[in-house]
Formats: structure tokens, C-alpha cells, sequence
């Protein structure tokens, strides 16, 4: 669950750092009350914020996607929908496997983020446009 959080923070930087409401210039406090804004909302919809301003590839956004639909099943569903396997030595072992393989994924986009974030500020101007061929090329 950790890795979601991370990834919903990581979403909501992105998205205080693109907002066009920042420009030029801001102040800290300005930063910090856009992004106390970004950081109130729900993981599900911070997915749909930065794919429709990034216009994103679709495999990022099937990614994000996933990441909304496995974290609300794991957070809210999981352990109900597997009490019966919860019992056995097998059922636990193969829960544990399921749930590196979630976590897997979630470093995975994770990493994503760390990585279009470093390019993003290496180019030198944090804009939606900058953002969008930040993506494209980590893509490529």
C-alpha cells in the first residue's frame, strides 16, 4: 500500500508542477497550497488528471489504471476475497506470490515516476508541454 501512496504523491507533484495556475513564478506557499490541493484527492482521480493534461500513452495509462483498480481491490476487497485460502500454508504461500507480483508492478511505476521526474527537471522548464515530450521520450 505504501507504493500507492508513493505514487499517488508522485502523481500529485507532477501535476502541482504543471499546473498553470503556478506560472510564471510562484512563491513557496503557493507551491505548497497547490499541492495540499493535488495531494486531497483520491489516487483514481489523480490517474485521470495527469492522462487527460499528458495526454499519456496508452500503455501508461492502462498501467495507471491497473495500479487505481489492484490498489482499491487490495485495500478494500483482498483479504475478504480470500479467506478461504487464508487457512492453508498453499493459499498463504500463493497470496504472497500474488502480492510480490502487485508490488513488482508498483516499483515498477514507481520507477517510472522517478525517472520521468529527474528528466523533467533536467530539461529546465516545468511546463505541460516540457512534460508531455518527457513522456514521449521515455517512452521511445
Amino acid at each position: 500500500m505504501s507504493l500507492a501512496q508513493s505514487i499517488e504523491g508522485q502523481l500529485a507533484v507532477v501535476l502541482t508542477c504543471a499546473s498553470e495556475s503556478l506560472r510564471p513564478r510562484c512563491t513557496p506557499e503557493e507551491y505548497d497550497s497547490e499541492l495540499a490541493a493535488w495531494l486531497k484527492r483520491p489516487l483514481g482521480r489523480l490517474v485521470v488528471e495527469f492522462c487527460n493534461s499528458t495526454n499519456a500513452p496508452r500503455d501508461l495509462t492502462e498501467r495507471l489504471r491497473e495500479c487505481v483498480t489492484t490498489r482499491n481491490r487490495v485495500a478494500h476487497r483482498y483479504l475478504h476475497e480470500r479467506s478461504s485460502e487464508f487457512q492453508s500454508s498453499q493459499g498463504r504461500h500463493n497470496m504472497i506470490q500474488e502480492l510480490d507480483r502487485v508490488t513488482n508492478r508498483f516499483d515498477d511505476l514507481q520507477e517510472y515516476f522517478i525517472q520521468l521526474m529527474a528528466r523533467w527537471v533536467r530539461c529546465g522548464v516545468l511546463t505541460r508541454e516540457t512534460l508531455a515530450e518527457c513522456i514521449s521520450e521515455q517512452e521511445a
